[in-house]
């Protein structure tokens, strides 16, 4: 298929189409890569020679600036009267269909697209540029939440007067172009912060700064009336924001921004902030969530002990079962002491035999020593020892008693065989 061409890019599709310019998807065979195409209107360019002059020069300053928040210019020609800019092909949205579609930005959403357009702007205000329409249209925002600064149509050399035929035509959008472009007034960089200062109005409120029926009631409005406040349209807007905005939005270029570092700053306070309070809300909430699962698991436990509870009908068994610590320690059956005969109270008792010389006798046994205990109150666990302990004790006393009976009675017999063979022998002598 054969598409038409522009110089030696061809012609794909169009993407896009503004009051002064249509954009095309294009070709660019030299470099084997895709571009996009901002044709102007054959018209427009017709009309103002010198509009057409000052746009190739400040399209070719604008592609020596090299910043990752401004679309790149690879290049700006014409062929028969159709004056054309080559650049670079951004996938993506741009802000105003972001806002129609999903309505007003978040605050730190705005804040951070705010941060780098103010970062791009200060980029080529270095090269004294500005950029002249800054509006949603404008910001483009990719697929990976950069955002680009496109369309330099109108930018030109910063504090330079413009010819007499454009000072009678005001160019931009009504809705966003700066008080002193209204009054056909010199411009500086303050112009375009006023101009982002409305966009992000729109941005955070969903509306611009001002509206009415027709162009003349809303230049009239923007010089005579003062731009709403971000926070009365807008409660969830910090303070602080608001204030940017509203300062970006001064009528009087004097009471705004007087260089793009001021507003950098109070913009990195305002994100700083707005970090630490988003970390706080993500901590409660976390402690939030923590004590919600506690107290769902307590619920649970709750009615598992409640289930426990009705199927157990004794309560003993349930105060067993929760606290299985505290059940009763089963008691030990001491049977009543019995004692053979009583002891005295003393606590060594030893008993030993004398010898006596002469006497042939069985080796004693060691002395028997009984431990008796003091008076005290009786032990019920001691008990059945002490009572087989006496009755040891009865045991070695009886056979002690037997053993001193027997070294007793030996003599005696002795002695008494003795005798009797003395009285016989008597007896034998008198016969």
């Amino acid at each position: 298929m054969t598409h038409p061409k522009l110089g030696h890019f061809e012609l794909l599709e169009q993407i896009g189409k503004g009051g002064m310019a249509t954009v095309f998807l294009a070709y660019d065979p030299s470099l084997d890569r895709k571009v996009a195409i901002k044709l102007l209107d054959e018209d427009l360019a017709h009309k103002d020679h010198q509009f057409v002059e000052n746009f190739i020069r400040e399209a070719r300053i604008t592609a020596s600036i090299s910043h990752p928040n401004i679309v790149q210019i690879y290049s700006v020609d014409q062929e028969d009267g159709n004056y054309y800019i080559a650049m670079e092909l951004l996938e993506g949205h741009p802000l105003h269909e972001i806002i129609k579609k999903e309505g007003p930005l978040n605050e730190s959403q705005a804040l951070r697209i705010l941060f780098q357009v103010v970062n791009a702007l200060q980029a080529a205000y270095e090269k004294q540029m500005i950029h002249g329409d800054i509006k949603p249209m404008n910001l483009f925002i990719t697929h990976e939440g950069n955002t680009k600064l496109v369309d330099f149509g109108l930018a030109k050399r910063a504090n330079i007067e413009s010819s007499v035929e454009s000072k009678r035509t005001v160019w931009g959008s009504a809705y966003y172009i700066s008080p002193e472009r209204v009054g056909r007034k010199a411009e500086d960089f303050r112009s375009d912060i006023y101009s982002l200062g409305a966009t992000m109005l729109h941005a955070l409120v969903g509306r611009p700064p001002f509206t009415a029926e027709t162009s003349e009631k809303l230049a009239q409005k923007r010089l005579n009336e003062k731009a709403p406040e971000v926070r009365s349209l807008n409660p969830a807007i910090s303070e602080k924001t608001s204030e940017i905005v509203g300062r970006m939005l001064n009528k009087s270029v004097f009471l705004r921004y007087l260089d793009y570092a001021a507003l950098l700053s109070d913009l990195r306070s305002v994100q700083l902030e707005g970090d630490v309070e988003r970390a706080s809300s993500k901590i409660e909430a976390g402690q939030h969530e923590i004590r919600t699962e506690q107290g769902a698991l307590l619920v649970q436990m709750r009615e598992s002990l409640l289930k426990i509870k009705s199927k157990l009908t004794n309560t003993t068994e349930l105060i067993k079962l929760l606290n299985p610590v505290e059940q009763e320690i089963p008691k030990l059956k001491v049977e009543p002491l019995k004692l053979i005969h009583p002891l005295e109270p003393h606590p060594f008792v030893t008993t030993v035999e004398p010898q006596k010389h002469g006497d042939t006798v069985e080796p004693c046994k060691p002395p028997t020593i009984s431990v008796l205990p003091k008076e005290t109150t009786p032990n019920p666990e001691l008990q059945s020892d002490q009572v087989k302990t006496e009755v040891i004790l009865e045991d070695t006393i009886e056979l002690s008693e037997t053993n001193v009976a027997k070294k007793h009675f030996w003599p005696l017999i002795i002695g008494a065989l003795i005798l009797l063979c003395l009285i016989v022998g008597l007896l034998f002598k008198r016969i």
